[in-house]
């Protein structure tokens, strides 16, 4: 699994995740389930997404 974690994590997505995890923080210490739970879910599209395409 590491392998295709470090395969498919380009320098670019991974300042795009370091932005979607800080977003979802952000979130959580705002109390904002439902914008905490779109962010979850986009994020997590988005990966899948990315692991799918190789």
């Amino acid at each position: 699994m590491n392998e295709l974690r470090f395969a498919t994590v380009t320098p670019q997505r991974r300042i795009r995740y370091e932005s979607e995890h800080r977003q979802l923080v952000q979130a959580i210490k705002r109390r904002d389930a439902g914008g905490a739970r779109e962010m979850t879910i986009a994020h997590l599209l988005g990966v899948k997404r990315n692991l799918l395409a190789r």
